[in-house]
C-alpha cells in the first residue's frame, strides 16, 4: 500500500519515472497479496490454476497417507506370513520324517516277511 500512495504522491508531484515505480510495485505487490482469490492465473505464457492445484494437493496428501498406512498393512502381513511360512515347513519337515521312519518300517515288515516265507 506503501508504494502506491508514494506512486500517487509522485505523479503529482510530476515525477513520472518513481511514479511509474512505485505504482507498478504497488500493484504487483497487492496483486501477489490476493492471488489466492483468484482461480486463474494468467501472464508471461503462463497458466496457473490456483484452486485447482490446491484441491490437487490436499488429495495427493490424502492419497499418500492412505499409501502409508496400506504399507504399513502389508508390512504386517509379511511378518505373519513369514512366520506361517516358517511353521508350514517345520510341518512339512516332519511329515516328511515320519513317512521316512514308516517307509523304513515297512521295509524291515516286507523283508522280514519274504525270509519268513510269508511273501
Amino acid at each position: 500500500m506503501a508504494n502506491l500512495a508514494i506512486g500517487t504522491w509522485s505523479a503529482t508531484r510530476a515525477e513520472s519515472t518513481l511514479a511509474a515505480t512505485c505504482l507498478s510495485a504497488g500493484l504487483v505487490l497487492l496483486f501477489a497479496a490476493t492471488v489466492d482469490r483468484f482461480e486463474t492465473l494468467k501472464g508471461l505464457g503462463l497458466e496457473a490454476r490456483t484452486r485447482a492445484l490446491k484441491e490437487a494437493t490436499s488429495e495427493a496428501a490424502v492419497i499418500l497417507a492412505d499409501l502409508q498406512a496400506m504399507r504399513s498393512e502389508v508390512a504386517e502381513l509379511d511378518g505373519a506370513l513369514k512366520q506361517q511360512k516358517i511353521e508350514a515347513i517345520g510341518a512339512i519337515s516332519e511329515l516328511e520324517r515320519k513317512y521316512a521312519s514308516i517307509k523304513h518300517d515297512v521295509e524291515r515288515a516286507m523283508r522280514a516277511a519274504r525270509n519268513a516265507g510269508q511273501l
